[in-house]
């Protein structure tokens, strides 16, 4: 969180300017802003209730004004909290959440060690799921091409962190399959000792051809044929979205085996 400090450089004043504003503005900040005896320290919404302050700061300020276009709620007008998001650290400790209860999980993502949404599985499971979202997305824009990369890197990559998971690839061992969607399904039947069905192999390789190295679809490298090795390529969405279902939901049960096995 901010200190006196940090508020103090933001708007070019001096210390002892941001400690009048705390004693002026008390009544609208946040209690680690008006402490006594120890360090004050600046959430978010006193960063907003600062801007407003500056804003109409002078030489000599109208008080009255000031504090009644806080008590209208100035300070959450659109251009006051763009500032603020503007001059606001994106990752941040989480007992900075100004969110309560229920309001938190809708408006932000806690990032935490021994969370499990954040398992190597579940990184698998929402590139899939965004994915998906992107395929909608492009259904409804009718814009056929404006998310095309993103769709086919994304569930490119939800393929390979799943082969990954089930291969229990050692990114030490493996460094020549890094990527390689063909080497990971290698992997996998010599460490098991069973083959993946025809269809399986078939869509993964053509995935695979496609795009080796699992970067054709994120940076632009020429024409599409040098991409796949054609002029021409037509995907349908919908063809596209069921195999991608089928695979992940397999690969999803396979997956729970493991993980129920002693």
């Amino acid at each position: 969180m901010r200190q006196v400090a940090d508020i103090a450089r933001l708007f070019d004043v001096k210390s002892g300017t941001v400690k009048k504003w705390c004693h002026e503005f008390g009544e609208h900040l946040s209690p680690s802003a008006v402490v006594k005896g120890k360090t004050r320290k600046f959430n978010d919404s006193d960063l907003r209730v600062f801007a407003l302050v500056y804003y109409y700061w002078e030489d000599d300020p109208d008080y009255e004004h000031i504090h009644a276009c806080l008590n209208s709620r100035g300070h959450e007008e659109e251009e006051i909290v763009e500032f603020s998001f503007l001059h606001s650290s994106i990752f941040r400790d989480a007992d900075e959440c100004e969110y309560i209860g229920d309001e938190a999980w809708k408006c932000g993502i806690l990032f935490a060690d021994d969370s499990p949404i954040f398992s190597q599985l579940a990184v698998a499971r929402s590139y899939k799921t965004a994915a998906d979202a992107l395929v909608e997305a492009l259904r409804d824009s009718h814009e056929p091409t404006a998310l095309a990369y993103p769709i086919f890197f994304t569930y490119r990559h939800a393929l390979e962190l799943y082969l990954k998971v089930i291969g229990r690839y050692d990114p030490k061992a493996g460094k020549k399959m890094k990527h390689s969607l063909a080497m990971l399904m290698d992997l996998i039947e010599e460490k098991y000792g069973d083959k993946f069905p025809t269809w399986m192999r078939e869509r993964l390789s053509e995935i695979h051809n496609i795009d080796p190295g699992s970067t054709s679809f994120r940076y632009f490298e020429g024409t599409t044929g040098a991409i796949s090795g054609r002029n021409e390529i037509w995907v349908d969405l919908g063809h596209l979205r069921f195999v991608m279902d089928k695979l992940c939901d397999i690969f999803d049960r396979v997956i729970g085996k493991m993980t129920n096995q002693p």
